[in-house]
């Protein structure tokens, strides 16, 4: 069974006369989909497992990432430019879903150090701040003529965000990424590190963007360019 979750977690009923156990429901006993939910619990948060089956999980998981992305724009550049402005919306809202998931994820990781602690609903404020920044590019992939330009934006702000995620972490918790690595904090570090190298990661791809002929080949050809 998987670790309990806000999906599976277990269910025990007691009689309030005496404390006996009237009810014990588990996963097993549950409903198909929470059953279905608990395994996406589970490969979000991979509980109880080393460190390489997690590396290789994280792996299948860029791996997915990219073949998504990659089939998608294989698919648009064959079938969207010959449906006029519906294809070239439908692209923007793809690309928002796809790329924009990225920043608006990122932002959420600096909220977590830059709001103060003892916030009160400081998860709702973050998971409205989310929504409201997904939202924000979703709106932007339209209003933005250059696919380019869109892409780009996308990148570099995710990249700025996960630079300023670490800092805040530094500053609000007193390990910067050097003492973690000085005193031997080796969860911490490793955090810090994985999001800096993320962004720079983001931040070479935003570049690469503005050279690939194939996203420019996508505005010439007119597929983000209907309405």
């Amino acid at each position: 069974m998987a670790q309990s979750g806000r999906i599976n977690r277990l269910s025990i009923t007691l009689d309030a006369r005496n404390g006996a156990v009237v009810e014990k429901r588990g996963l097993e006993n549950m409903h198909g989909i929470n059953q279905a939910l608990s395994l996406f619990y589970y490969l979000h948060f991979v509980p109880d497992e080393t460190l390489g089956v997690r590396i290789v999980l994280a792996c299948f998981g860029v791996a997915l990432a990219f073949c998504l992305a990659t089939g998608y724009l294989l698919w648009a550049e064959k079938n969207l430019h010959q449906k006029g402005w519906l294809g070239d919306l439908t692209n923007r809202v793809s690309i928002a879903v796809l790329i924009g998931i990225l920043p608006s994820s990122a932002l959420v990781l600096f909220l977590q150090w830059l709001l103060a602690f003892d916030l009160f609903d400081k998860e709702v404020w973050i998971r409205g701040a989310f929504y409201a920044f997904w939202s924000f590019w979703l709106f932007y992939t339209v209003f933005e003529r250059s696919i380019v330009t869109i892409i780009g934006r996308m990148l570099k702000a995710t990249s700025w965000l996960l630079v300023l995620a670490v800092l805040f972490h530094g500053l609000k918790s007193g390990f910067f990424i050097w003492d973690s690595f000085e005193k031997g904090a080796w969860t911490l570090f490793g955090m810090d590190a994985m999001f800096l190298i993320s962004a720079l990661l983001c931040f070479v791809l935003a570049k690469a963007v503005d050279k690939k002929e194939l996203f420019y080949r996508y505005e010439r050809k007119g597929i983000f360019d209907g309405y």
